[in-house]
């Protein structure tokens, strides 16, 4: 019954009410558009010949802007080509960008939005958004959490592709004066330790980088200069394998670092304290550094996102 089906998906999350309809309403275009014009989710149970339409697909994003995830691809690559939902497309499918108006490749919430789905859609940003430190430390970002969420033999395979000539990371498409800047750089690999394949030379030979970058993710050691490889202290077995130092901007709590003392058997004790007045004294080798520290914080005091702000007082 039509009008069941039309008041079902009208009332439905997503319009899955659309879902159990008989599969002749799903392929009848007339039909199709009614329903996706009360609820452009219901795109995603239309026959596959329908979800190429692009009276149809436009209906439904119309509708609800979203619902452009359920399109052919075809017709996601259209809706690029003539600027109509060009954001919602490069969400789902950020590399669709190369196919952008370059005015979208200026614009920096569209790249924003790009990178976030796929990092390296940063190779298709106009030159200027290649050089903002925030849209490439999100294209990173991005392909950081796609390593954390990979198994074993995905992460391998994202690994030969890093150090591939052709392939490597998000960085390969930052701007020159972003891949040989300290500061920048010590941001990046704590985000994604793999981005030293891409950076400068002087910076793959920066120990305190390769540092950082080995406590994002141990693999980052084979990407580092030969003579830093070379560096016992620097074996991912003997070096803090996970990075809990939040980032500027990132929401963490705050530790107050308010003394360190040197124990006469031997270490240091360092007194933290948060703004809530919760503190503690810990005692630390005295090869120690700020990341032992962090992690010790994070342990100590179960902080559940497992990012920490420190400031040194002093």
């Amino acid at each position: 019954d039509r009008e069941v089906v039309l008041e079902a998906t009208q009332h439905s999350v997503f319009g899955h009410g659309f879902r159990f309809a008989d599969a002749a309403l799903k392929s009848d275009k007339t039909f199709v558009l009614k329903v996706v014009s009360i609820n452009g989710f219901a795109l995603e149970f239309a026959a596959d010949s329908l979800k190429a339409d692009h009276e149809v697909v436009s209906q439904a994003v119309r509708r609800n802007p979203r619902a452009l995830m359920h399109a052919d691809m075809d017709v996601v690559l259209e809706a690029v080509k003539t600027n109509s939902s060009v954001r919602e497309a490069v969400k789902l499918h950020g590399r669709v960008l190369q196919q952008a108006a370059h005015k979208f490749k200026a614009d920096r919430p569209v790249v924003l939005a790009a990178v976030t789905s796929d990092g390296f859609a940063l190779e298709h940003a106009a030159d200027e958004i290649r050089a903002d430190r925030q849209v490439v430390l999100e294209a990173l970002g991005q392909q950081a959490r796609e390593w954390q969420d990979a198994d074993a033999k995905k992460k391998e395979n994202i690994f030969d592709n890093v150090r591939a000539y052709l392939r490597r990371t998000a960085l390969k498409h930052a701007a020159q004066e972003l891949t040989g800047n300290v500061a920048f750089m010590l941001d990046a690999v704590r985000v994604y330790g793999l981005a030293l394949r891409d950076a400068a030379r002087e910076i793959k030979e920066n120990r305190e980088i390769v540092c950082e970058a080995i406590r994002q993710n141990p693999k980052a050691f084979e990407l580092a200069a030969k003579k830093v490889q070379d560096d016992l202290d620097l074996q991912p077995k003997h070096y803090v394998t996970e990075n809990h130092i939040a980032l500027d901007g990132m929401m963490a709590p705050l530790f107050l670092v308010n003394s360190a003392m040197r124990l006469s058997e031997g270490g240091v004790e360092i007194e933290v304290e948060r703004l809530n007045g919760e503190g503690a004294k810990i005692q630390f080798p005295e090869d120690a550094n700020m990341g032992d520290l962090a992690n010790s914080l994070v342990s100590r005091f179960r902080i559940a996102e497992g990012l920490v702000h420190m400031s040194v007082s002093g």
